[in-house]
């Protein structure tokens, strides 16, 4: 155990996962330093999360963050029909959140004085005793442990494991987040208290309310987040990462 509390890890990527890590390696006693390679705040990056999973609460508590305050509650899920008729509902209690929210709390149980903003990960060597991380600015850090966190195009996993490429799942999503207000009363009154579904061929969407700017959980001062999935080859996928003047998103 003494030998554990002087164990430093590194971790690449300071969204979510990093920070779980981070949190978890710290409650048993590792230092820890975060290095996220976006030189500002992380807000806005995600938008909802159903955080309804037991094991998504367990693992805030046992890693220090805790659950207070965590979402919006909802009571009800409900399927709209094209012309905007209720076509079936079912109680059932959820809790859902954003990913800014989970965040915020994620902060809550790291150093904030090891996170580290404006490092792009280059590659790391490793001997019989630990690992050296090297970073994009020049800088050069030792640690027991490197863990990447860094997305779906992981620069880590560049580095050690360069022939895993992503590859594309079969669908692509619309989502956005617009503000509680900004809708119409209609819109409040018969959609933004649910867990709201429209299916149809090759397309789900679903709709539901989450904290607003600067995690306001206040009536009026929430968003509502939505999610349109849709079934597509990969030519298809291509097709909607062009705008209308052509540039490639």
């Amino acid at each position: 155990m003494e030998a554990r509390h002087n164990r430093h890890a590194i971790v690449i990527g300071g969204s979510i996962a990093g920070l779980f890590v981070g949190a978890f390696l710290r409650r048993i006693g590792w230092q820890v330093d975060i290095y996220e390679r976006s030189s500002i705040e992380l807000i806005g990056r995600g938008v909802g999360i159903v955080a309804t999973h037991l094991e998504l609460f367990e693992a805030l508590d046992k890693c220090g963050a805790g659950t207070v305050d965590i979402g919006v509650i909802v009571y009800k899920r409900i399927t709209f029909d094209r012309s905007g008729n209720v076509i079936a509902e079912k109680p059932l209690l959820h809790i859902v959140t954003s990913w800014d929210r989970v965040r915020q709390v994620l902060l809550k149980a790291i150093n904030r004085q090891r996170y580290h903003f404006g490092y792009v990960f280059e590659r790391v060597e490793q001997d019989g005793s630990g690992v050296y991380v090297y970073f994009a600015n020049g800088r050069t850090e030792r640690a027991d442990l490197l863990v990447g966190c860094d997305g779906f195009r992981s620069s880590v996993r560049g580095h050690l494991a360069p022939e895993v490429q992503p590859i594309y799942s079969g669908y692509y999503i619309w989502r956005g987040a617009p503000n509680e207000s900004e809708l119409s009363p209609e819109t409040r009154r018969t959609m933004f208290p649910y867990f709201s579904f429209f299916l149809a061929d090759q397309l789900q969407a679903a709709g539901y309310p989450i904290s607003g700017a600067d995690d306001e959980l206040r009536i009026g001062h929430r968003r509502y987040n939505f999610v349109w999935y849709r079934v597509a080859d990969g030519s298809k996928l291509k097709q909607m990462c062009v705008d209308e003047h052509g540039h490639k998103l």
